[in-house]
């Protein structure tokens, strides 16, 4: 039996060794798979991705600011899906081709607000909404604690589990531009005749999707760096088959965990 410092010394071993497979996809690297299945081993990917539990504590980036404490005390992430390129059959590509006509897989994903992912379901085909791979991860494998939630966009279902802003009221930064937090209709600029509207919450349910999009956005930011930080993400995938294709996600986001 290894020592710990071998063991740990080991596990870099084995991820330098998988990043190297990575950069050389299109090589044939006899290690690749040993090293990719042993990184979503169970004794490996828990290790690094796992889902709170309902005694966790609450992120300091909400118990710390006001602003979120309010509406978000029993949160425990964001959740949101993300299209990577696929390479599947001609015949599959109908099924795989999302809604810019790129042929990828649906990843489902939830993240904390340390901007580690905790939960991740690969595979599904572009075509498929996020709604949908939800409600398939919720009967299988995710489960949100009893008395804890995620915050999802308008494009989740609602329910205990999911916290989604309100229909009917702006909801995404891009949206707001530089908006602050004051209840302002707008401006009237009497010399000039015209009405400046203010991008600010005009409604409590305005201001509380302000809140939720401000929360919302680490599981952008956290895709964002995964894909920034693995280039591979970014191309089309090589000529694995589909369930390879799904397993190099979890992996990657387990080293993205680790690192």
């Amino acid at each position: 039996m290894l020592p710990a410092k071998h063991k740990h010394n080991l596990s870099v071993h084995l991820m330098l060794c998988f990043l190297s497979g990575v950069l050389l996809m299109f090589c044939h690297c006899s290690y690749f798979h040993t090293v990719l299945n042993g990184i979503i081993s169970h004794n490996f990917y828990s290790s690094f991705v796992c889902l709170p539990g309902s005694s966790s504590t609450l992120s300091d980036r909400i118990s710390r600011n006001p602003k979120f404490v309010e509406f978000f005390a029993d949160c425990i992430g964001a959740i949101d899906g993300s299209h990577i390129y696929a390479h599947v059959p001609p015949n599959q590509h109908v099924r795989f081709q999302d809604c810019h006509a790129n042929i990828s897989q649906n990843i489902l994903a939830v993240c904390g607000f340390d901007e580690l992912f905790t939960y991740i379901l690969s595979g599904w085909e572009g075509s498929a909404s996020d709604a949908t791979v939800y409600t398939v991860a919720h009967c299988q494998s995710l489960a949100i604690p009893p008395t804890k939630y995620v915050l999802g966009d308008a494009g989740f279902p609602s329910c205990l589990a999911v916290l989604v802003p309100y229909c009917g009221a702006w909801y995404h930064l891009k949206e707001w531009g530089r908006a602050n937090e004051w209840y302002v209709l707008g401006v009237v600029n009497i010399e000039r005749g015209l009405i400046v509207t203010l991008l600010r919450p005009s409604t409590p349910e305005e201001l509380f999707n302000l809140r939720h999009a401000q929360l919302c956005n680490v599981i952008e930011w956290i895709f964002s760096i995964l894909k920034q930080t693995f280039c591979v993400l970014l191309l089309v995938s090589p000529k694995f088959d589909k369930t390879t294709q799904a397993k190099l996600i979890p992996a990657l986001v387990a080293l993205h965990n680790f690192c």
